[in-house]
């Protein structure tokens, strides 16, 4: 697969010599001074623009529980307006509904239910969480384990599904449930935290974390085989990310919060090393105006996979962050070109097309850039709304 165009201008970006005096740090940066991208309107977007999921909710909300009740699944159109996502879930007054993903089955759409009685600190144990596929103005819950009322992040596999679940002894496990037969329990040890399920694109090799070390676990028949953890040396690991072709993986690790970074190893698990710097990025994205809202100090901000290199967000300075891409190899190049006080982040990508968000105060949008290489500002929200978490659906689907 080609490499896209590795330069988006959301801003006029500054003389060259002023942004490359300062390079992320620890690393050369392949400092490029192309002319800058042009803007269009959606409406002149020469392909056909794959599904593109999101998130939408009120920013500004004063309390976390009226944040979480105020989130919408939406589909992003290519004039920059939303759609509902089954808008026959989540219709209680403490539910929410989320965009997960989409596949050529249809897209997934999590649906949470809160007592506003816990509407300050999250307590996962109040939390009712499942997972609905949607299509043709229906919903089938495509996740649930005995005994457990918290089910995340469901994946399509091959013959079934695959979420994690916080049970009632204990831990949140990775679940493979089949199409049919009875679901099964993949995690190795009991009480064990899993999370970030990443699935081959060959459906033949699952990633996870657990425990906050990189797994692995091979399709064997009908389920899946036990998780051989992978040795990195590091305390932190988190979010693994496969390569489009199959051959590597990417994913977080470091100490814990800040000054992780982005690691590569080979699909094997073999040759896990450091490829580039977030330059001190906490990785944790803010998603309320109110810091003190937000739990675990926001959404998790992870890198993504464009054609061959990997787009990943780094710090600027103490309320800047910026896109920045690298190859296999290290090289690593500037994506976006942030003013003071805005941060380009959450980048999530489908074959040529990238997406991403810029926050600045309480308002996120949306921004895409096309095949062609030309940047959009897809969205534009009024004050205090955002429309977050962009995710791609398979093109054509």
């Amino acid at each position: 697969m080609s490499k896209p165009n590795a330069t988006i201008n959301t801003i006029d970006p500054p003389p060259f010599a002023a942004w490359s005096r300062a390079p992320l740090a620890g690393l050369a940066l392949a400092i490029v001074s192309l002319a800058p991208l042009t803007s269009a309107p959606p409406a002149t977007i020469p392909h056909a623009m794959p599904l593109l999921g999101a998130t939408f909710m009120h920013a500004d909300a004063r309390t976390r529980h009226a944040g979480m009740v105020s989130m919408r699944a939406v589909r992003v159109l290519p004039d920059g307006s939303t759609q509902a996502v089954a808008p026959m879930l989540g219709r209680g007054a403490d539910s929410w509904t989320q965009f997960v993903s989409a596949s050529s089955r249809g897209p997934v759409v999590q649906v949470g239910h809160e007592s506003p009685r816990q509407g300050g600190a999250l307590v996962t144990a109040s939390i009712d969480l499942q997972n609905y596929l949607v299509g043709s103005g229906r919903a089938t819950q495509v996740t649930g384990y005995p005994g457990s009322h918290y089910n995340n992040a469901a994946i399509a596999a091959p013959g079934g599904w695959l979420f994690t679940s916080l049970l009632a002894s204990g831990g949140q496990h990775v679940i493979w449930k089949p199409f049919r037969g009875r679901s099964v329990d993949l995690t190795p040890a009991a009480g064990s935290f899993a999370y970030g399920l990443a699935l081959s694109p060959d459906g033949q090799t699952l990633a996870a974390h657990i425990n906050y070390q990189l797994n692995l676990s091979h399709r064997e028949g009908d389920s899946w085989g036990p998780f051989t953890r992978v040795n990195t040396g590091q305390v932190f690991n988190f979010k693994p990310q496969w390569s489009p072709d199959g051959r590597n993986i990417a994913f977080v690790a470091g100490p814990y919060g800040d000054h992780s970074d982005i690691w590569l190893c080979d699909a094997d698990g073999s040759n896990p090393h450091k490829l580039a710097s977030r330059n001190g990025y906490s990785g944790a994205s803010p998603i309320f105006s109110d810091p003190s809202v937000d739990c675990h100090g926001g959404s998790s901000d992870v890198p993504c996979w464009w054609g061959n290199r990997i787009v990943f967000t780094a710090s600027t300075d103490a309320t800047t962050t910026n896109l920045y891409t690298t190859d296999t190899r290290g090289n690593v190049e500037q994506l976006t070109f942030s003013p003071p006080g805005t941060c380009h982040e959450w980048p999530a990508a489908s074959g040529q097309w990238l997406a991403f968000e810029r926050r600045r105060g309480n308002q996120r949008d949306l921004w895409v850039v096309s095949p062609d290489g030309v940047r959009r500002r897809i969205t534009r929200n009024a004050k205090g709304q955002s429309v977050i978490w962009p995710t791609w659906g398979r093109s054509n689907e």
